[in-house]
């Protein structure tokens, strides 16, 4: 499955957006209460990787979410390894810590302004297929449907800080997750800087 979107806000806020999963509960409508828990991360000068389990603690999980994730099965904790390797970012749903994967993620952030004020994101979604033959396509329609609604929530989110950057002149959001500081140390070392333009105002500064 592809997905080709432009957003509006700099690149850095959609690795961070899918990194820090802390954010689920801004899915709740879709997946119910999901409680990520963080095993371990790692960092690199060219990439920032975390692992987390997830626990579901109730709510409706909607049909294109477990359908997604039903080739993790239903006995082992899930577990989601997302990795930034500047500059694409890929997602990986296993079974407990070395089960198969049900399904992985990848995606690019593209810059397509001067002032890196919006971004067309890239996805490649690929599903394990089910032993029942047909079953994937059958429930193909479920899972798109699935993935636009987290999107749309996420594209929310993330333009509305872009929006809080442009209109405070920079970042007053005092992020105190090591995770996202180490991957914005990363972002900073590997990414292109925004030429100045002595005609742009203070808004013209990139999110970091």
């Amino acid at each position: 499955m592809t997905n080709s979107r432009v957003v509006a806000c700099h690149y850095s806020f959609l690795h961070e957006n899918l990194l820090d999963m802390n954010h689920q509960f801004l899915h709740r409508g879709v997946v119910g209460r999901i409680q990520p828990h963080l095993l371990d991360y790692q960092t690199g000068p060219g990439h920032v990787a975390a692992r987390y389990q997830f626990t579901h603690a109730g709510g409706r999980n909607s049909p294109g979410a477990a359908l997604l994730a039903s080739g993790a099965g239903r006995g082992a904790a899930h577990v989601v390894t997302i990795r930034t390797g500047y500059p694409y970012q890929t997602l990986t749903l296993t079974a407990g810590e070395e089960g198969p994967a049900a399904f992985s993620l990848w995606a690019a952030y593209v810059p397509q302004d001067a002032a890196q004020r919006t971004s067309h994101a890239y996805g490649l979604l690929m599903i394990a297929r089910p032993p029942v033959p047909g079953a994937l396509w059958l429930a193909w329609p479920f899972i798109r449907r699935f993935t636009e609604r987290v999107f749309a929530e996420d594209r929310i989110a993330v333009e509305a800080e872009q929006r809080a950057w442009d209109e405070q002149g920079r970042d007053r959001n005092h992020e105190v997750f090591p995770l996202i500081l180490d991957l914005r140390d990363m972002l900073r070392s590997n990414g292109v800087p925004i030429r100045p333009d002595p005609a742009c105002s203070a808004t013209c500064s990139p999110a970091y």
